[in-house]
């Protein structure tokens, strides 16, 4: 088989083929966990299999770019806070934009991710905290991060994965959203936010009736630490700080996740169940995660945990019915 570039989106047009490069598997949308239950969650392990042997799914989805193309403003605005202006004070720690979280699995297989921004110690050289940016860019991620007060797992899985990998002894996320939103005028959709006077309806725009019709722009604050466990927390950093709540995310789920799927290619390797989507609570959601899934239709019973498909035949079907299901994404995109 002919080679092709990790990363490369699987795209109608595109052929798509193992390659015989170096694997590595990159922290971030494809991260997950893998508990002591034997439950996947939040990443699939299929798709980041798919990744770790060079092949990237994309949707054809302008919500999933959004966050990219704005976190360019995210880093700048977000730095305009934290850099001291020239000659005002020294600070005893540097900014690094480019610092590289990288650890090897049992099999040789390189984890490796980017934080944001790494503050380190000047004088030890030491990283000791780090920040993500994250822009918001749906009503329901609105929802979770601002008025549930719970930042999305998978922040937390690669918060988690960073502070493992950098030794880092604290980490924020920032969550930004940059321009008003109006509300749909929908009565059930609109009971779902803060009355007029309420907690946190300074976050919102409201008419001369008093109903609510806008978000407006915000910048929300999550401080994130390490338990005993190795477990994570996460506390909001307001005007009224919120109590350290416990997530499910630990350490040692996330290292099982990297070291499962650096080992599903390895001869007779049976293909592993979906993703279980849970809060960082650890309740489970009401929406399967395989629901929003491109590789939905490639997959036989996706919403089944027992499968006797091997992760090798399952790649190689992937790879002979792509091209259709990558079309048939593609006519979905346009007329719906």
């Amino acid at each position: 088989m002919s080679s092709a570039q990790s990363g490369d989106l699987c795209f109608p047009s595109q052929t798509t083929e193992k390659f015989s490069l170096k694997r590595t598997i990159k922290v971030g949308s494809n991260s997950g966990i893998l508990d002591t239950y034997g439950r996947f969650s939040v990443g699939c392990p299929r798709l980041a299999f798919l990744e770790y042997q060079g092949i990237k799914i994309e949707a054809l989805d302008l919500h999933r770019i959004y966050p990219f193309d704005m976190r360019v403003f995210n880093l700048r605005t977000w730095l305009g806070r934290v850099k001291p202006k020239e000659g005002v004070l020294e600070l005893p720690f540097d900014l690094s934009l480019e610092t590289e979280s990288r650890s090897v699995t049992e099999n040789g297989t390189e984890i490796v991710g980017e934080p944001d921004i790494v503050f380190i110690h000047r004088k030890q050289k030491k990283a000791f905290s780090g920040t993500s940016l994250k822009a918001i860019n749906s009503l329901r991620e609105l929802r979770s991060v601002l008025l549930k007060g719970e930042p999305e797992l998978i922040d937390l899985i690669e918060a988690a994965s960073y502070m493992m990998h950098l030794e880092l002894s604290s980490f924020k996320l920032v969550y930004m959203l940059h321009r008003m939103i109006l509300l749909p005028r929908i009565e059930t959709t609109l009971s779902l936010y803060p009355k007029q006077g309420a907690d946190q309806s300074s976050y919102f725009g409201y008419d001369r009736r008093g109903q609510v019709e806008a978000v407006l722009p915000f910048c929300l604050e999550y401080r994130l630490s390490l338990d005993e466990n190795n477990t994570l927390s996460y506390q909001t950093l307001t005007d009224k700080p919120s109590s350290v709540k416990k997530s499910l995310v630990r350490q040692t789920d996330v290292t099982k996740f990297y070291e499962y799927v650096s080992k599903m290619g390895d001869e007779g390797s049976k293909l592993p169940p979906p993703p279980v989507n849970l809060g960082t609570d650890g309740k489970r959601k009401g929406w399967a995660t395989c629901d929003y899934c491109p590789l939905r239709c490639l997959c036989k019973s996706p919403s089944s945990t027992d499968t006797e498909e091997t992760c090798n035949e399952w790649f190689d079907r992937v790879l002979s019915e792509l091209p259709t299901a990558a079309n048939r994404l593609y006519l979905k995109g346009l007329f719906n």
